[in-house]
């Protein structure tokens, strides 16, 4: 590897952990799905291990949210608001850099990370509207937006530092 050279290939081999509250439902997403491709064939093996290994979750222990009943459900991509294909979207779950540019406005940085973060997932420059930036001490900057594509989009649109763990969903603006 060169000097300066990416350490990692960019992929995101991680699952995504993501709770849809308007459906009250927790999904687990496979990294081909983020990425919008076909599962390879260790992934493949390891999805069955999954499915394996959460065959009897049926409770999840969520501190002062208490325990949680869990039942296992299929999604239809095809039908699924999180899944679909439109134009807008609009955050669910506050956007987090990745990297905090040094910028003179926080609007500035969040909106070049936002549109770095499109690019390495493949999605066409959208217009950002930034409603809210804040800071969390230790964690960065953070922000509610929405995003507008020029043409439909496909989901599900999992962006940021915390999209493998529910941070940066954006569902279908209404």
């Amino acid at each position: 590897m060169a000097y300066g050279a990416p350490a990692r290939s960019g992929r995101h081999e991680h699952l995504a952990f993501l709770f849809d509250a308007p459906r009250k439902r927790l999904l687990i997403i496979a990294p081909h799905i983020v990425e919008r491709r076909e599962a390879s064939k260790g992934e493949r093996e390891n999805l069955r291990t999954l499915e394996d290994a959460l065959d009897d979750f049926r409770e999840l222990r969520a501190g002062t949210a208490g325990r949680l009943s869990l039942s296992s459900c299929n999604v239809e991509m095809q039908d699924d608001p999180l899944f679909t294909r439109v134009r807008t979207w609009k955050g669910l779950t506050p956007y987090r850099v990745t990297r905090h540019a040094k910028l003179s406005h926080a609007v500035a940085a969040l909106e070049a990370d936002l549109l770095a973060e499109c690019r390495r997932a493949g999605f066409s420059r959208p217009q950002i509207e930034v409603t809210k930036t804040f800071a969390r001490p230790g964690a960065g900057l953070f922000g509610h937006v929405t995003l507008m594509f020029r043409t439909a989009v496909a989901g599900p649109i999992l962006l940021g530092r915390d999209r493998h763990f529910g941070g940066g969903l954006f569902v279908p603006a209404r």
